[in-house]
Order: C-alpha cells, then sequence, then structure tokens
C-alpha cells in the first residue's frame, strides 16, 4: 500500500507529462476511457474517498505539489485504513512515495531535508502499528521519471541518522527494481534497510540468483522475493524493459498458475517471505478483457 501519490490526479493533464520546466511531475498508471484531449489518457485519481489529496497543489504550477505540506484529512482517510488492517490482523506493508513522484521533489524542493521529514511523518504516525515499512517503492530506474537509486538511498541514509530507526523494531525494506542489496547496499552503506527485497527485474524465475545471494549474507538479513511474476503481463515497452525471459500468458492459460508456482518453489531453498501479484494489465485493462 503506498501511503501519497502526491501528483497522480485524473485532471487536465497526461498519465506522464512534464511541467514548463521540463521537469517530469508523474509517471503515472493510466485511466482507462478518460482522455485529456480526446487520445491522451490521464491519470488514475489517488485522492482519498473524500476527494482530499495528500499534499497541497501549488497555484499556477502546472499540478506540482508542495511536498512540504501533507494534507491531515487525507491521512485521517489512511488512519482508518491502517486501523482497520490492524483489526483483522494484517500485518500491512506501507510505502512512501512511488518513484514517479520524485523528480519534482528533488528539483523544487531540498529533497534530503524534506523527503526525510514525510519518511519520519509515516514512521511516526504508523510507528505502533505491526507492519512493513518500505520507505520507496522503486520498481524501475526510468531516466526522467524517477531520480536515482543512489539519490534515493542518500536521502534516506539521511534519515535514519536524523531520525533512527523504526521504534518497535518493525522491519524496513524498499520494492525495489532488481535487489536492495544492488541498488541500495548492504550493513553500513545501507543501515535503514533491515529486511532485504528482490523483484521487478526480471519477473520470473531468473531473479532467484539475487534471492541467493542475500540468503549468504553474514550477518543474515530476512528478505522478501516481491513482484515477480505477472499474470498476463503483455510485451510491452515496460516488460521488455524489465527484461522478462519467460512469455506471459494471457489470464486463463495454464502458464498463469505454474509459472507462479514454479516461482514460489524456487523460493523455499533460500526461504525469503514471498509475494504474489494480483492486478495486472490483463485484469485491470478493459482492452485486454
Amino acid at each position: 500500500m503506498i501511503a501519497a501519490f502526491p501528483t497522480w490526479a485524473s485532471d487536465q493533464y497526461a498519465n506522464t507529462y512534464a511541467d514548463r520546466n521540463g521537469i517530469y511531475l508523474r509517471n503515472a498508471w493510466e485511466a482507462f476511457g478518460v482522455l485529456v484531449d480526446g487520445k491522451t489518457p490521464t491519470a488514475k485519481a489517488m485522492h482519498d474517498e473524500q476527494g482530499y489529496r495528500s499534499f497541497e497543489i501549488l497555484p499556477n504550477r502546472d499540478g506540482l505539489a508542495d511536498t512540504d505540506r501533507v494534507v491531515r484529512h487525507y491521512f485521517q482517510s489512511l488512519d482508518r485504513k491502517m486501523q482497520y488492517l490492524s483489526d483483522q490482523g494484517f500485518i500491512p506493508m506501507l510505502e512512501t512515495i512511488r518513484r514517479d513522484v520524485a523528480p519534482p521533489w528533488m528539483a523544487y524542493f531540498k529533497f534530503n531535508e524534506s523527503f526525510s521529514r514525510f519518511v519520519e511523518y509515516i514512521a511516526a504516525r504508523y510507528g505502533a502499528y505491526n507492519f512493513i515499512f518500505s520507505k520507496v517503492h522503486f520498481d524501475i530506474y526510468l531516466k526522467n521519471y524517477s531520480i536515482t537509486g543512489a539519490e534515493f538511498n542518500e536521502a534516506l541514509n539521511y534519515h535514519y541518522k536524523k531520525y533512527g530507526p523504526m521504534p518497535f523494531g518493525q522491519p524496513v525494506t524498499a520494492l525495489i527494481d532488481h535487489s536492495t542489496a544492488v541498488t541500495f547496499g548492504h550493513g553500513d552503506q545501507a543501515p535503514w534497510i533491515t529486511m532485504h527485497a528482490t523483484g521487478n527485474k526480471p519477473r520470473d524465475h531468473g531473479i532467484y540468483a539475487a534471492i541467493e545471494a542475500l540468503f549468504r549474507f553474514s550477518p543474515p538479513y530476512p528478505a522478501l522475493d516481491l513482484e515477480a511474476y505477472f499474470t498476463g503481463w503483455m510485451l510491452t515497452t515496460i516488460s521488455r524493459a524489465l527484461k522478462c525471459t519467460v512469455a506471459s500468458y494471457p489470464a486463463g492459460w495454464p502458464a498463469t498458475c505454474t509459472e507462479p508456482r514454479r516461482t514460489t518453489s524456487l523460493s523455499i531453498p533460500s526461504r525469503p517471505v514471498r509475494g504474489h501479484i494480483s492486478g495486472t494489465p490483463s485484469v485491470t485493462d478493459p482492452r485486454l478483457i
């Protein structure tokens, strides 16, 4: 569950667009069927059930969010969701932001200070819950649509040095573009990490070399295997960028069962906590149904 999408909205802008200075404000999932000029989709709306967005939107700035000013009503809605999950016995994985909203944050704000303040806001607000804290959703690095892993790691190290670890030892990780150990490092390189993660590239059993590498670390860390095989993931530009080596099949084909089982079984020897994808283009894009 991602806590905030500051610039995502079904508005007058395309799902991926830059401001007047050439800074991309988002690289969002499209709102299918909602067009801004008769042909270009806008972004999925990420306000809460009352219509509140996570941050104030600055006037006359092409949709730029003021990431120094949270909207408390939005986070009161998130409070209710976290409490509901806790009441039902779920242990959620809560993330701060998706990587595509970081470029304007870096360009127009003091990123290390501002982003670390937001990370601490989430840690303080939900620090008494039993949850896994993913400090960033870094599923892929795309130039202009994200800042680099090194830049995120610098900010998160800054946060760790200024604010310290989670109050009750909750696991801290990141949803990652291959392996947290490769992107951010291990131990002193990324002291904020207490649980490693793999996933996304490649989105099939080819990820297991990275899992085995985590298994051999000393001292050992717990690990998550996230965003692996995507049922119905089509051979799009993104799937090619993620270097998928196994064909992805339409929903309903036998391989939609066998590939998740194969990758799950491969998790057993190295024992990461295994993720499973629900909600892919085959079920979310009406054009593919």
